[in-house]
């Protein structure tokens, strides 16, 4: 038997839920195998193992990586030769937005200082807090 990609949409999370407790019931064809459940939060790992526990009766050898682990190594399964750290890794993409940063600091509303930094330090931390809004926004868009 193949491995399958199931993706079920909806805005009722009981419904999926239980449609993934129906789902996980099922053994994987290798009882050492865990169960592959991609989840965008911590909060909603949580959530999930608890709502197959209440349904199953128990959450066992399921693993539960964020979207973009789980397609980093999916990747490294396709590409055996892709480098062990992703150039879209939050320590790699903080140096790489840093190193960008400086010519786009004359656009409209980066002239002013922030009230909380003083004017020595501005240009470092407007750089560290455009650096951190935009890794967040790569980190939700993924």
């Amino acid at each position: 038997m193949k491995p399958d990609l199931n993706i079920y949409a909806g805005n009722r999370l009981e419904i999926l839920a239980r449609q993934l407790a129906r789902l996980v019931r099922q053994p994987l064809p290798s009882p050492l195998a865990p169960e592959i459940i991609v989840v965008q939060s911590r909060g909603m790992q949580r959530w999930v193992s608890m709502a197959l526990a209440r349904h199953n009766g128990i959450c066992a050898n399921c693993a539960f990586p964020f979207p973009n682990a789980f397609l980093q190594e999916l990747f490294r399964k396709l590409i055996p030769d892709l480098p062990d750290q992703s150039l879209f890794d939050p320590a790699a993409l903080t140096f790489r937005i840093m190193k960008v940063l400086p010519a786009g600091m004359h656009w409209k509303g980066m002239s002013e200082p922030l009230p909380f930094f003083p004017e020595s330090s501005f240009e470092y931390a407007k750089r560290v807090l455009i650096k951190k809004q935009v890794h967040d926004g790569y980190n939700c868009a993924i």
